[in-house]
């Protein structure tokens, strides 16, 4: 049994998702989904790319999250 969830190969060979933010088009991210592959379900972890120029979100809360 090993200490780690994930090993880096695994995390380079899980796939990118292309999120776009609803209200800025500018704000484009390369996302990892490593909660689901651990169960998580009420807790999101992401790696995130950003090509240059790229913003990663726009300003904003969530009221409802933990």
């Amino acid at each position: 049994m090993t200490d780690h969830l994930f090993t880096a190969k695994e995390i380079l060979e899980t796939a990118e998702k292309r999120v776009e933010h609803q209200f800025n088009e500018n704000a484009v991210r390369l996302t990892k989904n490593l909660s689901q592959r651990t169960g998580l379900q009420r807790l999101g972890v992401h790696l995130v790319r950003l090509a240059p120029g790229r913003d990663s979100t726009t300003h904003h809360y969530h009221a409802a999250d933990e």
